[in-house]
């Protein structure tokens, strides 16, 4: 059985990703650091997976999810891909329609994979952190 998480530590890797992200964006430091974007994407793939293993946790309706560990695996990272290719595509939209800009397939791609390991490390951390054999 999944053990639920902190909302703090939650709220706590959000916060730092808004203010690393917000920072990024004033200072203009995508533009002139250009792995900062890995990441960003990497630790918002990770703090996706805490966040969805978290609702799977705690919503009585997932107790199927919660019960295998690999299950829940497979689930929050298809949930922090498929949220992945949403932000990819309101990504590509905002390029087009704001600044113009060609979009990157190298840097989607990247942005992806990041996500991707992201989400996996933080799903993997989760489980063998708040998993346990026994319901509670």
């Amino acid at each position: 059985m999944l053990r639920p998480l902190s909302p703090y530590v939650l709220i706590l890797g959000l916060f730092v990703i808004l203010g690393i992200n917000g920072i990024a964006y004033w200072k203009h430091l995508y533009f002139f650091v250009w792995w900062l974007d890995i990441p960003v994407h990497f630790i918002s793939g990770a703090w996706l997976a805490m966040a969805i293993l978290g609702i799977v946790a705690s919503h009585p309706r997932l107790s199927g999810v919660r019960r295998d560990p690999f299950i829940a695996f497979v689930f929050t990272v298809g949930v922090v891909m498929i949220i992945g290719v949403l932000w990819e595509l309101f990504e590509f939209r905002i390029d087009t329609l704001v600044r113009f800009a060609p979009h990157d397939l190298e840097d989607t791609l990247s942005d992806l994979l990041c996500d991707f390991l992201g989400g996996i490390i933080g799903s993997i951390g989760v489980l063998v952190l708040r998993y346990t054999d026994r319901d509670v």
